[in-house]
């Protein structure tokens, strides 16, 4: 039976005693304590027990009796940062520690979005000789809270929840692609740009016209080259071919086609 609240100023005094060296500790609270055990140096089996005064009188609780190796839990964990890192997939990296020298330790790590009401809960396994990451991916544009707790691996008691640490993850920056140019990656490792050009203007199709010129005129004196090599009746036959296959939109681009020297010797 735990009573009923008085609501008298009360004072609450924790006894602690060692049951292999009958030292005994007391310490003064108000609610609840942690006790280091790093202050208990009587050996790992005590009495605990409670003692309360106020004007009404003093009462003290029964005795429990404790073993550490029960009930010891590692010093608080402490979220100290979060980020956002904008990969492919982004990811939110959460970064926690306790000083705990608890070698294997259990963990859980809860969060969700604030407007939620319900929590998402990973679980962890791990030792404190670095601090800790844990990894979430998230919602964009969503302010999240994250709290942690952990207990020593196989025992039953935990941690409270560490105090809530709040991160707002950014949003989504949209991928910017060019409607022009489309760079694909070959096994050579080259990388290879299409050109999509839609239709083209005047100036364009002058520009093209003039390049396929340059590029044919080019190849015509290369074949006349090798032309002088052969007798006169062979390089008439070659002449004849050559102008069939210039095609008549050449002739439309480059309005001065007709008249040049090229063509001329080939009409020959």
């Amino acid at each position: 039976n735990a009573g009923k609240l008085t609501y008298i100023d009360t004072k609450y005094v924790v006894h602690v005693k060692s049951l292999e060296t009958e030292e005994e500790q007391q310490y003064l609270t108000s609610s609840y304590i942690n006790i280091s055990t790093d202050s208990l140096q009587g050996g790992k089996k005590y009495l605990v027990w409670v003692q309360a005064a106020n004007a009404l009188g003093m009462e003290e609780s029964k005795q429990l009796q404790i073993h550490l190796d029960d009930i010891v839990i590692p010093s608080a964990a402490v979220i100290s940062r979060a980020e956002t890192i904008n990969a492919t997939v982004p990811k939110t990296i959460i970064y926690w520690d306790s000083q705990t020298t608890i070698e294997k330790v259990s963990c859980e790590m809860r969060y969700k979005a604030t407007t939620n009401q319900t929590w998402n809960v990973k679980e962890f396994d791990t030792n404190f000789t670095y601090v800790q990451q844990s990894e979430f991916y998230l919602e964009p544009n969503i302010k999240y809270v994250f709290q942690v707790r952990c207990q020593e691996t196989g025992k039953r008691y935990w941690q409270p929840w560490s105090s809530p640490f709040f991160h707002k993850t950014p949003e989504t920056v949209p991928q910017v692609t060019s409607k022009a140019f489309q760079h694909d990656t070959w096994n050579s490792g080259l990388t290879v740009a299409s050109i999509s050009t839609g239709h083209l203007t005047s100036d364009n199709r002058g520009d093209i016209g003039l390049l396929l010129g340059m590029i044919v005129f080019a190849v015509m004196l290369s074949i006349l080259s090798l032309i002088g090599i052969f007798n006169r009746s062979f390089r008439t036959g070659i002449k004849r071919r050559i102008l069939l296959l210039i095609p008549k939109w050449l002739y439309e681009d480059i309005p001065n086609m007709k008249n040049s020297n090229v063509v001329k010797m080939l009409q020959r």
